[in-house]
């Protein structure tokens, strides 16, 4: 599968604010997962997600929080998609931290 970013050192894919990119909706459903809700688990998980050439995540790794919600959130970045990154004026792989909430209602 060529996906964008192979050949390239990921130290080498720049960090940019998730901001700077264009997301293609619609936006995939976050899914809260059944046992988390009813242990009543929630919070704030931390996924630095590559994106590649394509506007398409390849990776995406939580920094952060209770195993459960790091698998839900980083299963729910890999789902969304975007126009394809531009960096420097180039379009390129690029790598984002973005946070993800769960929180009971």
């Amino acid at each position: 599968m060529n996906d964008h970013c192979e050949g390239i050192p990921q130290g080498m894919i720049p960090l940019v604010p998730i901001t700077s990119l264009v997301e293609i909706l619609p936006r995939p459903e976050l899914v809260y997962p059944a046992e988390a809700q009813a242990k009543k688990i929630q919070g704030k998980i931390q996924v630095e997600v590559t994106i590649s050439t394509a506007g398409i995540p390849v990776t995406a790794v939580s920094q952060n929080g209770p195993i459960v919600l790091r698998i839900a959130a980083e299963n729910w970045q890999l789902k969304r998609r975007f126009k394809p990154p531009v960096f420097e004026g180039l379009v390129q792989p690029v790598k984002v931290v973005n946070n993800v909430t769960f929180a009971i209602q």
